[in-house]
This record gives structure tokens, sequence and C-alpha cells, in this order.
């Protein structure tokens, strides 16, 4: 027998689940935001926008709207951090 996970919650739910999943894959159609996703997730631990745009060959900005696109889709989770040798607001 196979059923899809989660097949004891309401339809409702798995809907919505099923949904999100779509969205998600969707989202890593485009190309910068695939190989943005491959970086952050090869990393192996939290990187930075800077780091993320360098490590795929895009501006910051460019990185920057596509991390936050593969973040509101829940593809990936933000994480602040004050970067070392960093102080006061901004930083």
């Amino acid at each position: 027998t196979v059923t899809e996970p989660g097949h004891s919650r309401p339809p409702e739910s798995r809907d919505r689940d099923f949904d999100s999943r779509v969205e998600g894959i969707a989202a890593l159609g485009e190309p910068i935001r695939r190989a943005l996703y491959g970086f952050v997730v090869k990393a192996g631990s939290p990187v930075g926008r800077e780091q993320a745009a360098s490590g795929v060959g895009v501006a910051w900005h460019v990185a920057k709207f596509h991390l936050d696109k593969l973040v509101e889709d829940g593809l990936l989770e933000v994480e602040f951090r004050r970067p070392p040798g960093r102080s006061g607001p901004g930083a």
C-alpha cells in the first residue's frame, strides 16, 4: 500500500502542504535561485549574502532578491548574526 506522507491529516491540511512543496520546487526553476540554493546547502553552515553572491558569481543585490524568495518559499531559513569585528547599528 502506498500513501502520501501525512495522510492521516485533514484533506485541507494536506492540500496546503502539497501546494507549499510545489511552490518550493517551482522556485528552484529559476537558474540563479537554484544555484544559490545549492551553494547554501553545500556550505553546510550559514552563509552571508555576500558570500553566497560571490559563490555563484552574481551581484549582491541579485543574491539578496533570490535568497529572500527562497526564504519566502520556505526553502531556506534566516539567521541573524553580527559579523566579527563589526559593531553598531546595521552591523
